[in-house]
């Protein structure tokens, strides 16, 4: 699971003093909804001390999230949409970006995530990212991310889906450098490191060799 998470291409062009944020609405039929609730938390997440043009979301997109259908969420956003990438622009300069086939990069960019996602979730703790986990509109619903927190332990803070509580969640991570460390450090023991794959094929490869008459 841990596995290939390097990043894959270029960065994502974000400023050198961005404060970036990896929003993660998941893979499911419930990633543009996810993904149109995590922009109006995106819209009331302001960091004390934070100076709003440096704040990026960044939103993992899927290969078939339909762009359309979480700008016509986007109230009081400017837009533009290039290729890959949906680029959007707070009055107050704050840019929220949708970018697809990113993953890798959004992560490695991050200081801290925002999830209703499965799996994704569990790679942003391994690779020692705060994670504020909130349920989907989905199967990844409230029993799903209650399930989820037994096995984060402090690796992650689960709050309601709601802009409010949300933003709360990101501003006393992002205050408290501390809390920040020992999530980081209790995602990284759940997880563990990488390295399963070819550990996996090595044992495959042994066996086989094995049977060789």
């Amino acid at each position: 699971m841990m596995d290939g998470l390097d990043p894959l291409h270029d960065d994502l062009g974000l400023p050198a003093d961005a404060v970036a944020i990896a929003m993660l609405p998941g893979t499911r039929e419930d990633a543009a909804a996810n993904a149109a609730d995590l922009l109006d938390a995106a819209a009331a997440i302001r960091p004390a001390g934070v100076d709003p043009t440096r704040l990026r979301f960044v939103f993992a997109a899927h290969d078939r999230l339909d762009f359309a259908a979480v700008a016509s969420r986007a109230t009081g956003w400017s837009r533009t949409a290039d290729g890959e990438r949906l680029t959007l622009v707070a009055p107050d300069g704050a840019h929220a970006l949708v970018v697809r086939g990113r993953f890798n990069e959004t992560l490695a960019a991050a200081s801290l995530v925002i999830g209703m996602a499965g799996t994704a979730n569990e790679q942003a703790i391994g690779l020692g990212l705060p994670l504020i986990a909130v349920p989907s509109a989905g199967v990844q619903g409230e029993n799903y991310v209650r399930m989820k927190a037994r096995y984060f332990g402090d690796a992650a803070v689960t709050v309601a889906r709601e802009p409010a509580a949300i933003a709360a969640a990101v501003e006393a991570i992002l205050s408290d450098p501390a809390k920040r460390a020992r999530m980081a450090a209790a995602g990284r023991e759940r997880m563990g490191g990488p390295g399963a794959s070819a550990a996996i094929a090595a044992e495959v490869r042994r066996r086989l060799e094995a049977q060789k008459p």
